[in-house]
């Protein structure tokens, strides 16, 4: 909801109180497409990587996070100075977002360039409550060093790099 101030500081403050009293539904999105070669990367419920990222985000925001799909050539990048959280600072959120941009066919930034603005970082472990609305895959748990795709060589495509150092 858009709330325009031109009209008046009665209207704002009405309109906060609106949104403020209403019932709300929390909401893990995303519009990101997997390709259908990354079908190894979804839950036990079928959940893309992006999605459960969406999910593993919410938990330290009020279970509200979306994961936007990536644009040729973009990557996610970690949390910014401002918007650093426990969450984004997990070894297991950034394997899930990583996954969410590899299954997009896009590429990905290190862990030691992720955790840059992170005070503290979880390694194979996960600082919140998951949403009981998804499920975590064991590969998200795997210490980044020797990340996703040398769990699963069988199953990388042919034109994924193992050569950069995950660390």
């Amino acid at each position: 909801m858009v709330v325009n101030l031109g009209k008046g500081v009665i209207d704002a403050a009405l309109a906060v109180w609106v949104l403020a009293t209403l019932p709300c539904a929390l909401a893990q999105t995303t519009n990101a497409i997997c390709l259908s070669a990354y079908a190894f990367l979804y839950n036990s419920r079928g959940q893309s990587p992006c999605l459960i990222a969406a999910y593993a985000g919410g938990a330290c925001n009020g279970g509200v996070f979306d994961v936007p799909a990536l644009d040729v050539g973009e990557q996610y990048v970690g949390p910014s100075t401002t918007l650093v959280d426990n969450c984004q600072c997990s070894s297991i959120f950034y394997s899930v977002i990583s996954a969410c941009g590899v299954c997009q066919n896009q590429t990905i930034i290190t862990w030691s360039s992720w955790d840059t603005n992170c005070t503290t970082v979880y390694v194979s472990v996960y600082p919140e409550a998951i949403s009981t609305g998804t499920a975590i895959p064991a590969w998200a748990y795997v210490n980044v060093s020797v990340w996703l795709f040398n769990l699963f060589p069988s199953r990388r495509p042919s034109h994924v790099s193992t050569s950069a150092s995950l660390s």
